[in-house]
């Protein structure tokens, strides 16, 4: 028998949670939790994600309905898309500062995955924007999406996520993540 889900996403960045209703699924409970799905965070964009909370939803969903039973398992914890490493690389890092000044900071980062890392720097720059990203040992440039910016010390620390998939950028082959 079919059956509806409520699947709730969080944004490996941490910013935003979405939900997704699945209808007329034939998998079990587990079997969702266990499917990375894709979802769109307003902020940065579209993820691949482990859902952190699947409830099967008893009952037809309209507007009228009088509130769900719903039937919930434990929710995976901290999931990731690949794991962390923390490694220094010097990188060169180019952007905009509004539409006119242009700017390029040499840095280093201090944690790497496969889908991008964390690095310190002083240009100012925002969630959303993008900079392309330069590996001085490998000589690799790809675009970033600023992810995440958290002042510490005088300087900021900057999560960055690539536009596209780059698992070689690094210059690594990254471990499997352990479930």
């Amino acid at each position: 028998m079919a059956k509806t889900y409520a699947v709730r996403f969080q944004c490996p960045y941490g910013d935003a949670d979405k939900v997704l209703i699945l209808r007329d699924r034939n998998e079990g409970l587990e079997q969702i939790q266990r499917t990375a799905r894709r979802f769109d965070c307003p902020t940065h964009g579209v993820q691949l994600e482990l859902p952190v909370e699947a409830k099967e939803i008893m009952g037809v969903l309209r507007p009228e309905t009088k509130p769900m039973r719903v039937v919930a398992t434990s929710a995976h914890k901290d999931q990731r898309r690949s794991k962390r490493i923390p490694l220094q690389i010097h990188v060169l890092v180019y952007g905009r500062v509004g539409k006119a000044a242009s700017f390029h900071e040499e840095t280093s980062t201090q944690i790497v995955t496969s889908h991008g890392g964390l690095l310190p720097m002083t240009a100012p720059v925002k969630v959303g924007q993008t900079l392309l990203v330069v590996n001085l040992a490998t000589r690799k440039e790809e675009e970033c999406r600023v992810v995440s910016v958290k002042p510490l010390d005088g300087v900021n620390k900057v999560g960055l996520a690539f536009l596209r998939l780059a698992p070689s950028f690094w210059g690594l082959n990254f471990p499997p993540l352990t479930r």
